[in-house]
């Protein structure tokens, strides 16, 4: 089974302050879901505006999945610095449909709420609430929990297990968080209507910007800065951060990926013969490490480009949009050329499998997704989303140039920047 998101609600992450909604997909939803030229979704906005804010959101969601999340110093501190200072509080609403890959048939449409709110030095989950959506509009709750207290639940049988963890830890990762209990056969049933949360957050597969993580102020500000799970550092030396850490057993699975990975560099690289990988062992560990082998020389994986790095990091991604997963990278033209850029969302469009979702400052794909509904999406500087929606013979591209984006005034010009760089002696 698979997942795709059809909407998003969002307040309260970095600036945005007030209540986002955003689409993905048509609001009648039929038997089968349609994924052609309705699985990539573009956000456009001015620097500031809030589109790493979207996808920020969206990492948290998907790393709440991860029961110790909020009991980790370093996530907290991050949130405390991610949390809009007016909400004090994120809401991140997921509507979503879970499809059979094959057939495409829908199993079914859910929703699923959560409100982290901060409380002095700590964030509890103050609200979470799971619900099927069904055909007639109508509700048909699962779980409803407000401040520690659950107000619904569709299995009493399972309350305990729940009401005394659930202000620092989902529902989800409660239950599905424990292998021993998932192996007994009559618990797996009775957990049955909480897979498709599960699901949607192990499908998420997504991407910030280095400079969006905050990895440097986050080590530099928090007092555990020995603590090996905080960090996810290993025991094994790594000679890159693009080396790869694996188990043994997966050598050969992971050697046919990069044999995959080399045919993919190859359309951008004509005069790259191969990738070899230096392996060191660390008793079931190895360390793979590529090199790039051309003519006459051959290239250590870390002094590459940036943009084969970048290509580099966004192939895993490819991959497991094409295998059905939800994608969602920020800032996807970054290092990128345009022209690559565009073939690539060329082929995505025209692909039935997963779902794409990315940022961008890069105007050119607006000529490739400007005839795909729900395609593309602008952010003000104010926090609202304007979708993009055909009107006459304008262009969105054209459109966007001119400044006629609803909420997007293209008010900088040329002469803004007399005397801002030069520098007074005084």
């Amino acid at each position: 089974m698979r997942t795709y998101i059809t909407k998003l609600y969002l307040n309260g992450v970095k600036n945005i302050s007030k209540p986002i909604e955003m689409n993905f997909y048509k609001k009648t939803i039929g038997k089968k879901i349609d994924l052609n030229e309705t699985n990539i979704k573009a956000i456009y906005g001015a620097n500031g505006a809030g589109k790493s804010a979207i996808i920020q959101a969206l990492l948290m969601y998907e790393r709440l999945n991860n029961s110790s999340y909020l009991y980790n110093d370093r996530n907290v501190l991050k949130l405390k610095e991610l949390v809009n200072k007016i909400t004090n509080q994120i809401d991140i609403k997921v509507e979503f449909l879970v499809y059979d890959q094959d057939d495409f048939s829908i199993k079914g449409q859910y929703e699923h709420e959560l409100v982290l709110e901060r409380m002095g030095n700590e964030f509890i989950i103050s609200k979470e609430y799971y619900a099927q959506i069904m055909s007639n509009g109508k509700r048909r709750v699962y779980f409803d929990i407000y401040n520690g207290k659950i107000l619904e639940l569709y299995d009493d049988s399972i309350k305990d297990m729940i009401q005394y963890q659930c202000e620092k830890r989902t529902v989800r990762s409660i239950l599905f968080d424990n292998s021993t209990r998932l192996n007994d056969e009559a618990f797996r049933n009775k957990v049955l209507p909480l897979y498709p949360i599960y699901s949607l957050a192990r499908n998420i597969n997504i991407k910030t910007e280095e400079t969006d993580q905050h990895n440097y102020y986050i080590y530099t500000h928090t007092i555990q800065k020995n603590d090996d799970q905080a960090t996810g550092t290993k025991n094994i030396q790594r000679d890159s951060r693009y080396s790869y850490v694996l188990d043994k057993v997966y050598r050969k699975d992971f050697v046919k990926h990069i044999k995959n990975m080399e045919r993919f560099l190859k359309i951008f690289k004509t005069d790259l013969l191969k990738i070899d990988l230096d392996e060191k062992v660390n008793k079931d560990e190895l360390i793979m490490t590529p090199y790039f082998i051309y003519k006459t020389y051959k290239v250590h994986i870390e002094f590459e480009s940036a943009g084969i790095k970048k290509l580099i990091e966004l192939y895993d991604l490819f991959v497991n949009k094409e295998n059905g997963d939800i994608v969602i990278i920020d800032e996807l033209d970054a290092n990128i050329n345009d022209v690559y850029l565009i073939k690539l969302l060329e082929y995505f469009k025209s692909s039935s499998k997963g779902q794409l979702i990315f940022t961008t400052h890069n105007a050119s794909p607006m000529q490739v997704l400007a005839s795909s509904k729900y395609a593309l999406d602008f952010i003000t500087e104010s926090g609202e989303i304007t979708e993009w929606k055909k009107n006459g013979n304008a262009t969105a591209l054209n459109t966007y140039h001119n400044g006629m984006i609803k909420g997007l005034p293209f008010n900088v010009d040329s002469f803004d920047f007399i005397g801002v760089f030069e520098e007074d002696d005084e």
